[in-house]
């Protein structure tokens, strides 16, 4: 018959207020930053392409767009390459 191992003597004293209300925070700090999801579209600025500026010229480059809508790998590769002055 094998005997459970019993963790050491300070991993089973109880949990402090401090330790509780740390494991509390932390774990709160987690849900918030998974509840962030970054924006799905990039607006653009002087110096990088819209979402929609890539989407387009993709489409008239012949790629096709993934079935959720998102642009392929090789296709923002392509812009970039062909629009250094502006990348995604």
């Amino acid at each position: 018959m094998a005997t459970a191992l019993l963790p050491p003597r300070a991993a089973r004293l109880p949990v402090t207020v401090a330790a509780r209300r740390g494991a509390e925070l932390v774990a709160e700090a987690i849900r918030l930053a998974r509840a962030q999801e970054p924006p799905a579209e990039i607006i653009g600025s002087q110096w990088q392409a819209s979402t929609q500026e890539v989407r387009n010229w993709v489409r008239s480059a012949g790629f096709e767009p993934g079935t959720d809508r998102s642009i392929p790998e090789q296709a923002i590769a392509a812009y970039n390459q062909t629009h250094p002055d502006r990348p995604y």
